[in-house]
């Protein structure tokens, strides 16, 4: 249930941006947004506003359109959504009138670069790996990404299936400060 609520908000993200639903969902998983159904699920239950879920969904998809775009060439429809979705970032960085526009008061740094999306008890913290061939070349990053969420369960649902993955997870209960194990 989780997931089918999760891709209904991305096709109404999609909408909201003005581009295909099945392009923004491949352009997601493509530029690096793993899970991103449930991601968006929990976005959503946390109460983030669709203009921030969008914005913050920018990175992910003009990765994602290069990615597509370094394996089928060139297509109508993703040079389409790579515009429209540049001119939407800037439009929303121009709105915000904080000095830090890339960071929503929903948004956590926890520790020095890590981004935490959402409120709540308890945080999911593990680390993306992204490889990317662009133009020829390949890119490898690391990101630290979690989770914020009064949802146990959905969070230790969405920690196991990244230890499936073989990524190093932790599970906190941030009352207690105790790590949760997500068998």
């Amino acid at each position: 249930m989780k997931v089918y609520s999760g891709k209904k908000y991305g096709n109404k993200i999609a909408d909201f941006l003005k581009i295909n639903r099945g392009l923004f969902h491949t352009a997601m998983e493509e530029g690096g947004c793993e899970m991103h159904l449930l991601k968006l699920y929990f976005l959503k239950q946390e109460g983030l506003g669709m203009a921030e879920v969008a914005y913050d969904s920018c990175e992910y998809l003009l990765r994602g359109l290069l990615v597509l775009e370094t394996r089928f060439g060139k297509q109508p429809l993703s040079e389409d959504a790579f515009e429209k979705i540049k001119a939407f970032r800037l439009a929303h960085e121009k709105s915000t009138s904080s000095s830090d526009a890339s960071m929503s008061e929903a948004y956590q740094k926890d520790g020095d670069h890590d981004l935490i999306r959402g409120s709540g008890r308890y945080q999911l913290k593990y680390k993306v790996e992204l490889v990317q061939k662009l133009r020829g070349k390949e890119f490898i990053s690391e990101e630290v990404s979690g989770l914020r969420s009064d949802d146990l369960e959905g969070l230790k649902s969405m920690a196991f299936m990244h230890k499936l993955a073989g990524k190093k997870v932790e599970l906190k209960d941030l009352a207690t400060g105790k790590v949760i194990e997500a068998d």
